[in-house]
């Protein structure tokens, strides 16, 4: 949700602590960055908000453009509110420019040593014409196990969605790309 602090707008997001923290531990548990969360359902839960955390700073410090993470504590996390839309609710009125800013974030990412892994219309923004990340909850560091097949599937959900508004596209040379990017 959205409050006012300080003359600002802010997204507070709250992660439940109902949610499957089981599902969550083993999604994060390969990941090197976290080897040390123990199994327990809240540490699980607050260390899943400290990632997200983590992923905006990281991808912010190699100036992509994500929202500012401002706090985090337990399962909540603080964050810029940026007024976009959801590209499913505000597609560009130039497809192909934006596509071309949307892959040179996603090449940004990845030599900032990171892949989204759920790159989609809905957790992208369309601010101005401009592409806005959001949810890095899932994102994961380029030494996950096969995160080349999380690359493949972000890189398939935007390839399909632009290719719908007339973009023409080969997923596997977006993909090579990306991947092929040096740090």
């Amino acid at each position: 949700f959205t409050v006012t602090y300080n003359g600002g707008r802010r997204v507070v997001k709250i992660y439940r602590t109902a949610a499957n923290f089981k599902q969550m531990y083993e999604y994060m548990k390969p990941d090197p960055r976290f080897a040390g969360v123990s199994g327990t359902k809240l540490s699980v839960i607050y260390a899943w908000a400290k990632k997200e955390f983590r992923n905006l700073h990281r991808a912010r410090a190699r100036g992509i453009t994500v929202p500012v993470p401002i706090a985090v504590y337990k399962n909540i996390l603080v964050l810029e509110h940026i007024d976009g839309e959801q590209l499913r609710v505000d597609p560009p009125s130039d497809p192909k420019g934006f596509y071309e800013k949307l892959i040179s974030e996603m090449i940004a990412l990845h030599k900032a040593g990171l892949v989204h892994t759920d790159i989609s219309e809905y957790n992208v923004l369309n601010f101005e014409e401009k592409p806005i990340l959001i949810d890095f909850s899932h994102a994961v560091d380029l030494r996950y196990p096969n995160v080349q097949r999380h690359l493949k599937r972000d890189v398939r959900n935007v390839v399909k969605y632009f290719q719908k508004l007339g973009v023409e596209l080969d997923e596997e040379t977006e993909f090579k790309k990306i991947w092929t990017a040096k740090k």
